[in-house]
């Protein structure tokens, strides 16, 4: 960090970071991994900054049996030449915990103890094609919204028992902009091409910041229903999140694989209370958001409960 501030400060300057990954992404390396898979993804550019990071794809892949750790290890290693040597990697698969192994072996991010989804449980849930459904399919909203700082998020999910959720909107303070406020008439837009293209049963919306939005929504959608969603209640967030969890592990849930919710729920952190326990940032200020993990959590438990309804009606799911 030093170095670097340093350097800063001279034109025609550059610094080579190194390191393998590690378990807290609220790091420097996590920082300048996160900003390197953004690039990679599309989701912002920065040609100055050359990202070069060599890990196994695939962040649950098989490492049952021997054989298959070997085979991991060539795939995490290849290109390596012959210097690596391979017997003691795989020795030391039955040596150290496995989420050590990942790190210093596959070059994988792996959870710290507080982190809520297991590692590759989100990944193996992705359906093939990562498409939104076909327009006037019948689905849910979940809306987590803020004013600023954090980021807005919308997310679609079908009926029934095996929901398949997808990201349609997400707005994220863009880095270093600490005066940005979340772009109101964009969101806006966003939830009323939702409303055109599908047919949506419910809208689940996380409240503060937004009731004035909400209730207009309440009246312009006739037949709609709109929900104020008591994300403050720990105890009734425990239950959903809880809901969200074992459909994940047990794979009852499907997504598009949108990088940015993957990134979202890997940030999101298990809070434990007397009344449950529920998901919350790593601290108040952190910069690891997890917005769309709230309205992905939102958005699956409206789709196991979602009916259509004759009238509009705006009510609370849950006494607070």
């Amino acid at each position: 960090m030093v170095l670097t501030n340093g350097l800063a400060k001279r034109q025609n300057s550059w610094a080579l970071d190194i390191s393998t990954a590690g378990y807290d992404t609220d790091s420097l390396i996590g920082w300048l991994y996160e900003k390197g898979t953004q690039i990679e993804h599309g989701e912002i550019t920065d040609d100055s900054f050359l990202f070069d990071w060599q890990q196994h794809p695939d962040p649950d892949c098989d490492l049952s049996s021997e054989q298959a750790v070997r085979d991991a290890v060539r795939v995490a290693y290849r290109g390596a030449g012959e210097h690596v040597d391979l017997d003691r990697i795989v020795a030391r698969f039955y040596e150290i915990p496995e989420y050590e192994w990942r790190r210093y072996y596959l070059n994988q991010f792996t959870p710290t103890a507080r982190a809520w989804l297991p590692t590759g449980a989100w990944h193996a849930c992705r359906a093939p094609d990562g498409e939104p459904p076909p327009a006037g399919t019948s689905i849910v909203l979940g809306f987590d919204g803020s004013y600023s700082g954090d980021s807005t998020a919308l997310i679609g999910a079908t009926l029934g028992p095996n929901p398949y959720l997808f990201v349609v909107g997400c707005r994220e303070r863009p880095e270093g902009r600490e005066d940005w406020l979340v772009p109101r008439e964009e969101v806006r837009a966003v939830v009323d091409r939702a409303f055109e293209r599908w047919k949506v049963r419910e809208f689940a919306c996380d409240p503060p910041g937004w009731f004035r939005e909400i209730d207009e929504w309440a009246e312009q959608y006739g037949g709609k229903v709109v929900v104020k969603y008591p994300t403050n209640n720990v105890k009734f967030m425990s239950e959903v999140c809880s809901r969200f969890y074992s459909a994940v592990v047990g794979r009852e849930v499907r997504h598009d694989g949108d990088p940015r919710l993957a990134r979202h729920l890997a940030n999101a952190i298990l809070k434990e209370t007397v009344n449950g326990s529920y998901i919350t940032k790593e601290s108040r200020h952190s910069a690891k958001k997890i917005d769309l993990a709230v309205a992905a959590v939102i958005a699956y438990d409206r789709a196991l409960m979602a009916k259509p309804v004759a009238r509009p009606r705006l009510i609370w799911l849950h006494e607070i």
